[in-house]
């Protein structure tokens, strides 16, 4: 009987031992739980109350990269004064983007593409568009540039149409030109030239030369001698024509052609 009521009595301590070992592990765990969790609450709120500086004064600031554009912290991101930072996305019907734009304090500051019909892709600088707006029916073909319109501080310069036009020495759809005079450069989607030329009251001077997307020229205008020449894309030499105005617009004509 002692032996036994010692058996027990020692059984009874390792229980209470072991049992102390779980309750203080347990605790231990919890401890640690509760302080990840007030870490991860601390980076919440430090994303949540992130702030900039004004925009003059981004280029010190480490959050902002080389373009002055405001590196996103994930999109549709607002700080504590309630304003839009870094990158906003908006999508519609099927998940179907509808615009993409960088914001620096609540303006619009950087690289946009915004769907209104066609997607307009370009840059705005501290709200207002700058640069080339390029006009297309999908960001699956950017190739196909339909219209490519310049702005300067928020107005059009001109506008052009490479998808119709890329492959003629006299574009049929025509080049607009909104002000007095302005020396137009026209751009492919690789960032080549494609078109390049003065304008003054919306009408052609001088000599405009025209480019294929691998750099080469494909010909040149020249619309006071009213003469002109094409070459492949190679770079050879292919014909030197003469230039008509036809009373509304200037045609190319083969040298060899007779008028009847």
């Amino acid at each position: 009987m002692l032996l036994i009521r010692v058996l027990v009595t020692f059984r009874g301590k390792c229980i209470y031992k072991v049992m102390k070992s779980i309750i203080l592990a347990s605790l231990g765990f919890i401890v640690g739980l509760s302080s990840c969790t007030t870490e991860i609450n601390k980076l919440s709120f430090q994303r949540l109350t992130y702030q900039v500086s004004p925009v003059q004064d981004h280029k010190k600031n480490d959050e902002i990269d080389s373009t002055g554009i405001i590196e996103a912290k994930g999109l549709n991101f607002i700080d504590i004064n309630g304003l839009k930072q870094g990158l906003w996305e908006e999508r519609g019907w099927k998940n179907t983007l509808v615009s993409h734009v960088s914001y620096v304090n609540d303006i619009a500051h950087g690289p946009y593409v915004i769907k209104e019909g066609y997607y307009k892709i370009g840059t705005f600088i501290n709200g207002k568009k700058e640069g080339v707006e390029r006009w297309t029916y999908t960001l699956d073909s950017p190739d196909n540039d339909l219209v490519v319109i310049y702005f300067e501080d928020d107005s059009i310069q001109w506008q052009a149409h490479p998808a119709a036009d890329h492959d003629q020495l006299i574009p049929v759809k025509g080049i607009d030109v909104f002000v007095d005079s302005s020396m137009v450069e026209v751009p492919f989607y690789n960032g080549q030239t494609w078109y390049k030329g003065l304008y003054i009251d919306n009408k052609p001077k001088g000599i405009h030369t025209i480019y294929y997307p691998n750099g080469k020229l494909q010909g040149w205008v020249n619309y006071d001698l009213l003469q002109a020449e094409s070459f492949d894309s190679l770079g050879n030499f292919v014909s030197r024509d003469s230039v008509w105005w036809s009373g509304t617009n200037y045609l190319i004509v083969p040298k060899n052609f007779r008028k009847r």
